[in-house]
């Protein structure tokens, strides 16, 4: 297992070289550029979180990291290591179109999603929280490229090369609204970003706060028994970092204030979907 996440240190850190380099190369392309310095920047961090779980276990002798049944010899490294391989030998050649960057750039994702990958993320996620992080940027890290090619009609043909890869970590979103209307239209439009959970107050959303970790919050600031603002207080004395994972509904001229001196993420009533959608993963990718 040790051999493995070195291994996997490694192809991140190399993968992030790649994507900064072929950024370069289709600057005159804005948001393909801007597609390829997002996949960078997420290497990057995965290289920075494994080095620090991999710190993690180092330090501590008493965790077992040499399952039964783990091998990675040199004929599966060749394997995955091709598709990088074969980008990096086409970028070189300068003559490469977007379409056959994203080619290239969906069979590295497929090969880094194999199911050594999965499994290795697998076994570590419960017996280190460093783990959990990795596999949520994972997570985000392959939604990127998807939301990016459902938004192109022209290059959504690529997205059925994906292979359906194991969920490392299920991103969980809570809604915390007591307007039964409200509360199903956010779940319609959330639904592909993660799996739900729904509370009706400030109370209840406390409780939840309190035993689960969610990717992003999303809530209005009137409710019952305890209201979004003091429910927000309450949750960041006790959780320091979950400033950036609340998203709140307001129209509230003093609520918006507050939510400005805060760098607090909040959204004017009325809201356009896009809107909606585009703040929610912010803070997922930002948690």
């Amino acid at each position: 297992m040790r051999e493995a996440i070195e291994w996997l240190i490694h192809m991140e850190d190399e993968s992030g070289q790649i994507y900064d380099e072929a950024a370069k190369l289709f600057d005159d392309d804005i948001e393909f550029c801007k597609l390829l310095k997002g996949l960078a920047k997420d290497e990057n961090q995965h290289h920075k979180l494994l080095l620090k779980a991999q710190q993690h276990f180092e330090n501590s002798p008493d965790i077992s990291l040499e399952p039964a049944y783990l091998s990675l010899d040199d004929k599966t490294k060749r394997k995955i290591k091709k598709p990088l391989i074969d980008f990096i030998r086409a970028l070189h050649k300068g003559t490469i179109s977007r379409d056959e960057a994203l080619e290239h750039i969906v069979k590295i994702e497929y090969s880094e999603w194999n199911d050594l990958f999965a499994y290795i993320l697998g076994a570590m996620k419960d017996t280190a929280r460093d783990f959990v992080d990795v596999a949520t940027h994972i997570q985000q890290h392959r939604r990127r490229i998807e939301r990016f090619l459902e938004g192109n009609k022209e290059l959504a043909w690529h997205l059925k090369k994906i292979k359906p890869l194991p969920t490392l970590w299920n991103e969980k979103i809570l809604i915390i609204e007591n307007s039964d209307v409200v509360a199903n239209m956010l779940s319609t439009i959330l639904n592909e970003e993660g799996s739900i959970d729904r509370v009706v107050d400030g109370d209840e959303a406390l409780e939840k706060i309190s035993h689960t970790f969610y990717a992003a919050i999303i809530s209005n600031v009137d409710l019952p028994k305890r209201d979004g603002i003091e429910l927000y207080k309450i949750a960041l004395k006790k959780f320091p970092n979950i400033r950036h994972r609340f998203v709140f509904f307001t129209g509230n001229e003093e609520h918006i204030s507050f939510f400005k001196k805060s760098g607090v993420k909040y959204l004017i009533k009325p809201t356009p979907i896009d809107k909606i959608r585009g703040a929610v993963i912010s803070a997922i990718e930002t948690s």
